[in-house]
């Protein structure tokens, strides 16, 4: 069996699964804005961007589905 194990951060996560979600694309899945989208990274109530490159941000979708899973749950105890 081979050695998965390392001191990368993210080695545990499973990568045939994983997407990175370009802002565009992430909009459209949670349905805010892109300031909006902003504002909340800024008050830490959001997933925060991968910088790929100099001008290329991506954020992790299993992160977003995370964070959407969370609001859903949070929008039913306080109802």
């Amino acid at each position: 069996m081979a050695n998965t194990s390392n001191n990368h951060p993210s080695s545990s996560l499973s990568f045939t699964t994983e997407k990175f979600l370009r802002m565009s694309d992430l909009s459209d899945k949670v349905g805010i804005c892109r300031s909006q989208i902003y504002k909340l990274i800024q008050q830490g109530d959001f997933p925060t961007q991968i910088k790929l490159g100099e001008r290329i941000s991506v954020w992790s979708e299993s992160e977003v589905e995370e964070w959407m899973r969370r609001k859903v749950h949070l929008g039913r105890v306080t109802s």
